[in-house]
């Protein structure tokens, strides 16, 4: 059972609507899929930019790092889809909130387990949701 609440992550404001796991993630004309034998674990959030400057809510260098933690030991990084309301695709204004997704690629084991999954925030501060 999730417990939504929102997290102060750095200059951030998160909160996590819901999470699915699905083979592909897709918006209008594009899609992305994940590899053979793997899900997509979507991570649907609202984020709320309280800093002074735009930035990404995720990116490679700066912004939030996200990944997924299951049974404590293994670790799975985001991805990037460059998909329409990925949100590690585009820039937030200052004081603006926009919805989108994460996506984490994870094998179907972890999916279809029982077993203890999180996804660890970090950026000047570290937060931690239990999905399961």
């Amino acid at each position: 059972m999730i417990m939504w609440y929102i997290l102060p992550i750095g200059d951030w404001e998160v909160v996590l609507d819901s999470f699915e796991f699905d083979q592909k993630v897709s918006a209008d004309m594009f899609s992305s899929s994940a590899d053979e034998g793997n899900k997509f674990l979507i991570l649907n959030y609202t984020v709320t930019n309280n800093g002074k400057e735009a930035k990404d809510f995720t990116s490679i260098i700066g912004g939030v790092s996200m990944k997924a933690i299951f049974k404590e030991e293994y670790e799975y990084n985001y991805t990037v889809t460059m998909i329409d309301g990925d949100l590690g695709t585009g820039s937030i204004k200052p004081l603006a909130t926009k919805s989108g997704f994460v996506v984490i690629e994870v094998p179907d084991s972890v999916a279809d387990s029982k077993e203890s999954l999180v996804v660890k925030l970090e950026d000047k501060d570290k937060a931690q949701i239990t999905l399961r």
